[in-house]
């Protein structure tokens, strides 16, 4: 199934009509729940006056502008069509920033600091090999977005090696993001201008001690990316 780009999805929750859009979140749960989030956010922006708002910090403009970074040409979708926010969709960027700035600490309605989240999803065995598990978790470390990964019950690489990467199911695209160490663990920096509403999929693969830097083929565990 092919899901709308992040930007039509935008579009919708802000109240505009795009029928293909609206047509497709008929049949499609993880789309409409996506949407659902976005106009709660639309939602809570919009009832929040300028002059309640303080400044936001650098951190928070950094991040926005990261997600409206045009990206690098091997980043480009397939078909041509160019990565530009429609006027609506920068809106939307903006809702964002509103609300980042209502959830620092010290602005809460009762003046207390929120509690720190940080988003996680279980990984789970996939392909031939039934064995082990895991669970990643998504942080902004100093501007840029790392990849925590921590499995159990994998078996033995022996003179092989466990590789973490990216995936965007709908095209088989990937990004390599590094490897496990022994204890089955990582930290990983997610490189810059990856859009990570495009690679929804955390995939760990065994990989051979080829000096071929492409995947393996053989996947072992696989997870949604913790958005």
């Amino acid at each position: 199934m092919q899901h709308p780009d992040e930007d039509d999805l935008a579009l919708v929750a802000l109240g505009e009509n795009v029928p293909q859009v609206r047509l497709h979140l008929a049949s499609c749960a993880a789309c409409s729940r996506e949407v659902d989030a976005l106009s709660a956010t639309v939602r809570a922006a919009r009832q929040v006056g300028p002059e309640t708002l303080p400044p936001a910090p650098e951190m928070v403009w950094a991040r926005v502008t990261r997600e409206l970074d045009l990206g690098s040409p091997d980043e480009a979708p397939r078909g041509g069509r160019p990565r530009l926010l429609a006027g609506a969709a920068a809106v939307a960027a903006a809702v964002l920033v509103l609300v980042l700035a209502l959830v620092l600490p010290g602005v809460l309605p009762d003046g207390s600091p929120p509690p720190q989240v940080t988003p996680t999803a279980a990984l789970a065995p996939y392909g031939d090999q039934r064995v082990g598990s895991g669970e990643v978790s998504l942080d902004d470390v100093e501007g840029r977005w790392s990849l925590r990964v921590e499995t159990q019950g994998l078996a033995s690489p022996g003179s092989d090696f466990y590789e973490v990467w990216l995936l965007d199911p709908g095209s088989n695209r990937l990004v390599a993001l590094g490897t496990l160490d022994p204890a089955g663990r990582a930290d990983l920096t997610i490189p810059t201008g990856i859009r990570l509403g495009r690679y929804p999929v955390v995939d760990v693969s065994l990989e051979p001690q080829d000096g071929d830097p492409t995947h393996s083929g053989v996947s072992v565990l696989r997870g949604p990316l913790p958005l």
